[in-house]
């Protein structure tokens, strides 16, 4: 599995016992990485879908509290992967789909990206904003045990929220990209995937 919270989910819901479950976090997205080529702006960044346990309402609420602090009426919040709004704020942009490099381009100028998913497994997005130096501010139930020590993490609500996006907008944490890039590593995640083939193929062998 790919992270620790769906190995506990498997032990918890369905039985299964720890040392049947062996877990291996994917790496960095290719292209994902620090880069002094953008500047920052003041842009808030959401990637998700319309589908409900993304919860977008919940992002919205909340960067609407936001904007009603004066230091912050100027920043923007844009959509990553919902498509074109009506009766959506000026201050609200929608994208859609993105190319890869254009993502990686509004990732860098973020001040943060914002994760309000009732539920995640992994989160590529949390992943690929921290790689590219950008702080992420997540619910707790969107993120996995293994990135805590990069994200802040909130509770779903809207006032809570708005806090923290203020605080790390105002003062950015400090992303270790190479502690980041050494834990998701494709090379680790392909060798320990191989480690664990061979095992199983010994075991069957036997």
């Amino acid at each position: 599995v790919s992270s620790n919270k769906v190995s506990q989910e498997l032990q918890d819901w369905y039985g299964v016992h720890a040392n049947r479950i062996t877990t291996i976090p994917f790496g960095i997205p290719q292209g994902f990485m620090p880069s002094k080529r953008y500047k920052p702006k003041k842009i808030l960044l959401w990637v998700g879908s319309l589908h409900p346990i993304k919860q977008l309402a919940l992002a919205l609420s909340a960067f609407s509290m936001l904007q009603q602090k004066k230091e912050y009426r100027m920043y923007k919040l844009v959509l990553v992967g919902v498509p074109q709004q009506t009766r959506l704020p000026d201050s609200v942009m929608t994208l859609g789909h993105v190319s890869r490099d254009n993502l990686q381009k509004i990732y860098h100028e973020a001040s943060a990206l914002l994760v309000t998913s009732r539920y995640e497994s992994f989160h590529f997005p949390t992943l690929e904003s921290l790689a590219c130096g950008t702080p992420v501010v997540s619910v707790q139930s969107a993120c996995i045990p293994e990135l805590v020590p990069y994200v802040t993490r909130v509770t779903e609500d809207v006032e809570a929220i708005s806090y923290q996006l203020a605080q790390v907008a105002h003062h950015p944490p400090v992303i270790d990209y190479n502690s980041l890039k050494k834990q998701f590593s494709w090379k680790n995640y392909s060798n320990a995937l191989m480690r664990l083939y061979r095992t199983y193929g010994d075991t069957a062998a036997g």
